[in-house]
């Protein structure tokens, strides 16, 4: 019953709006599924997804791959603070045998995205008194660089982008618990354990996205036009100690669960940039905040080129809008509003670093789009709702709001994240090409026997050639369009085996194992002497000395900057070949 009465209030609501309203909402659906339509054409794996293939090289069933994942996931996400954010990695191992799998999952990912646009859309409309608009802002916002890297990844990052849909309802029901006054009585407090309970699992799954309620409560404040100053004040002030309150209970939560664990097992597992721990060293502080600001000046809004310096633009553009419409509102003079804008660009500032404090406060090391998910939103909110307040102001112009987002900003920033979702598929797809190209080479001619040594030159630079020189030095598109090799070089041995799983002519995986020694040469010449098939890795820079001549893939040709690594063979020494490498060839099966 009460679905059937959500349907009929959402059909009410489509038949209340305009034909203006109607299409830019349609328009930024569209929009979304445009920007993204590459990734539901081709073939291509992203960084995360490559531990699909980290059990083994033959695919060994979907209930063993689940097994393995969980074993493996479970033990290490709930230390970092986030124990929910696995699971829909988990789902992908157990589904995903052969690259070709993943393209069946990414619609699924893709269904998350709109139904965010749609929710988030929502809440932004009632801050914002339009719901379209809201529905634009947010469909701007999912195509936002930060964003687009986590809906790449696909599967991995699944929870991630539901964490935007928890953290949302979240603030939607503290928002309506609040009132117009922003109170909630002594004796209602129990009216804060839904927001509480949304927030803290938003949390346990990316703290840095779970932010984003620090945005919504300054979109409310400064678009709020309705309320009184002092109504608006407090029920942002309401807001910002509400989830200070529920950010210092997470940080308990965790910290306790940690001692537990600590108690029970002795010692914890050194995390590196995940160790849950506050960073408050001044020196530390002050540099993370400097590099921010850094960050803040060079950052273009969304996903397309702006000069330096236009966030700070913004920023001060809806900073005299907020001072601008209370002066108004009190008859204040020309000089009153200035200095207003003056306060509320401090202001907003100040709370702009509190909302990526997530990062701030963390072990991470440096900053990058995916921590900055709550700037992109204000970013979406305040550039489309200032345009459509100003067409709001003249009416000759008012009716045309609709057509001109869609024309001028909602398209060119889809076309543009549908050349980057290409570019994305394209160069995965290169690079998988290079090395199916290269492995297959070396299984025909049966490199298992002749050439155990395999040396992969990594690549230097992050894009291939052609990316560098169609962006230039700004590139726009931040972590995505990148090489796996160049990011991670752990995935090469999982690359082999998704690789190796394409062909059966081959002992691969059956009688003969696969040894990752990484960049460790005394590894290699110790598993070759013992007639092991070796994978090393190397950036060119090193000299390789070996007693076994390698079989090189050279992905560094595909960048800029390509390199040959040198080596020295060495004297080898005399070692029988052990009974399965006699076995094998002399073309006979092992027992």
């Amino acid at each position: 019953m009460k679905s059937n009465s959500y349907l009929k209030n959402i059909i009410k609501q489509w038949d209340a709006l305009n034909l203006k309203d109607k299409s830019l909402i349609v328009a930024s659906l569209l929009a979304v599924i445009f920007s993204y339509l590459p990734t539901l054409e081709f073939d291509y794996v992203t960084q995360d997804q490559w531990r699909a293939f980290r059990y083994s090289i033959l695919p060994q069933s979907p209930s063993f791959r689940a097994k393995a994942c969980i074993d493996m996931l479970s033990h290490f996400y709930p230390l970092t603070g986030r124990p929910f954010v696995w699971l829909g990695e988990c789902v992908e191992h157990s589904f995903v045998a052969k690259i070709s799998d993943f393209i069946y999952l990414r619609p699924f990912v893709l269904t998350v995205v709109l139904i965010t646009v749609l929710y988030l859309g929502k809440i932004l409309g009632l801050l914002m008194r339009n719901l379209a608009i809201g529905i634009a802002v947010a469909s701007i916002f999912v195509l936002a660089p930060g964003y687009s890297f986590m809906y790449l990844q696909s599967m991995p990052a699944l929870m991630v982008l539901g964490s935007i849909l928890l953290a949302g309802a979240s603030f939607e029901n503290l928002e309506k618990k609040l009132g117009g006054r922003g109170e909630i009585p002594a004796r209602k407090l129990h009216y804060l354990i839904t927001p509480f309970l949304f927030f803290i699992s938003a949390c346990m799954i990316y703290p840095a996205w779970a932010f984003i309620v620090i945005p919504l409560a300054m979109i409310q404040f400064g678009f709020n036009d309705q309320n009184p100053i002092k109504d608006k004040v407090r029920k942002f002030v309401s807001i910002l100690l509400s989830y200070f309150i529920f950010s210092l209970i997470y940080y308990l939560i965790v910290k306790i669960f940690l001692v537990i664990i600590k108690l029970k097992y002795g010692s914890i597992q050194d995390l590196g940039d995940y160790t849950v721990s506050m960073q408050l060293s001044p020196q530390t502080l002050w540099t993370r905040i400097k590099e921010a600001t850094n960050y803040f000046y060079m950052m273009p809004p969304s996903n397309f080129y702006t000069p330096h310096g236009i966030t700070i633009l913004l920023l001060s553009l809806y900073s005299f809008y907020i001072a601008k419409t209370m002066t108004k509102e009190q008859g204040r003079s020309n000089v009153a509003t200035f200095l207003l804008s003056i306060f509320f660009f401090l202001f907003n500032f100040i709370f702009f670093y509190a909302s990526i404090s997530p990062w701030l406060f963390s072990h991470m090391s440096a900053l990058s789009t995916r921590h900055l998910i709550p700037w992109y939103l204000l970013f979406s909110a305040m550039f489309l709702g200032m345009i459509w307040k100003i067409f709001q102001s003249f009416n000759k112009i008012t009716n045309y709001y609709a057509v001109f987002i869609i024309a001028f900003i909602i398209f060119p920033i889809a076309a543009n994240q549908n050349k980057l979702s290409f570019l994305e598929a394209e160069v995965s797809g290169i690079e998988i090409e290079t090395m199916r190209l290269a492995i297959g080479k070396w299984l025909d001619e049966k490199g298992y026997l002749y050439s155990r040594f395999l040396l992969v030159v990594l690549p230097s630079q992050a894009r291939l050639a052609y990316v560098e020189r169609l962006f230039g030095k700004n590139f726009i598109a931040g972590e995505n369009t990148v090489l796996s090799s160049s990011q991670n070089p752990v995935s090469l041995p999982w690359m082999f085996n998704a690789l190796l799983r394409e062909r059966n002519d081959h002992p691969m995986g059956k009688k003969i194992d696969l040894t990752y020694c990484a960049f460790d040469q005394t590894c290699t010449e110790s598993n070759l002497l013992n007639g092991k098939v070796v994978l090393e890795l190397t950036y060119g820079n090193k000299l390789i000395q070996s007693s076994t001549i390698p079989y090189i893939i050279n992905l560094s040709y595909l960048t800029s900057k390509p390199v040959n690594p040198i080596f020295k063979k060495l004297s080898k020494f005399t070692k029988k070949p052990t009974g399965q490498m006699r076995l094998l060839q002399n073309n006979k099966s092992l027992p």
